[in-house]
């Protein structure tokens, strides 16, 4: 092979602009504007590369924007533990102060038998030999 011959599959080195947008098509969602000259300055090996392995790049602004938010590297466990059984707490306690009737009963499911009076297998609405 002579130098100007290339093997079958290779990435050009220096690539033209029809080419770069043939493969930002492809590999992404098309060219936005100063995407082709992004990918020749870094070329178009660089660019496949970074899209075959996204772990490789290094986005410092995305870090930055996630370090706002301190959920982002807990565990299941820790978010239930640090949010849901306070907020859990608090709306028990809310209705506690609402009904006092409910301090110290355990919640009821709504349509329960013990949510409604006389519901249950021996109540009145459910005896066929009571008249109501």
């Amino acid at each position: 092979r002579t130098e100007t011959q290339k093997a079958p599959g290779a990435v050009p080195a220096a690539a033209d602009t029809a080419t770069v947008a043939h493969v930002l098509s492809r590999l992404a969602y098309g060219p936005r504007q100063g995407d082709i000259a992004r990918v020749q300055q870094m070329t178009l090996a660089a660019y496949i590369d970074g899209q075959l392995h996204p772990e490789r790049i290094a986005d410092v602004a995305l870090q930055a924007k996630l370090a706002a938010f301190p959920t982002i590297n807990l565990s299941t466990k820790e978010i239930a533990r640090d949010y849901y059984g306070p907020a859990e707490a608090l709306r028990r306690a809310e209705q506690r102060a609402v009904d006092p009737m409910m301090a110290g009963q355990p919640p009821q499911r709504p349509g329960s038998a013990t949510s409604r009076p006389n519901s249950g297998p021996r109540g009145r609405r459910n005896n066929r030999f009571c008249r109501t």
